[in-house]
């Protein structure tokens, strides 16, 4: 179960740590190319702090950096201590 929310809440940042970022940086005014190909701004460009969702952004980068050491501490764990093949399992898909 643990791993199932682990998984879940990774994808779920991956597709919502560059929306927000391109919400936040089109609140700034700052332009936003992906693969060299440059996107309009989603909203429009404000004076001061681009506000809440540009805090979120930046508190779900951290998370979704604590959850990626935590998924390879996990793979280390299964390998090293359980010895459950779970990796040999992985790399047969």
């Amino acid at each position: 179960v643990a791993a199932k929310i682990g998984h879940g809440a990774l994808y779920l940042l991956l597709i919502a740590l560059p929306l927000s970022g391109w919400y936040a940086a089109s609140r700034l005014g700052v332009p936003v190319s992906f693969f060299g190909i440059s996107l309009p701004a989603i909203t429009e460009r404000v004076q001061g702090a681009p506000g809440l969702i540009a805090d979120l952004h930046e508190k779900a980068g951290t998370i979704i950096l604590y959850l990626a050491g935590l998924h390879a501490v996990m793979a280390i764990w299964h390998q090293v201590v359980l010895r459950d093949g779970t990796l040999q399992r992985m790399s047969l898909r």
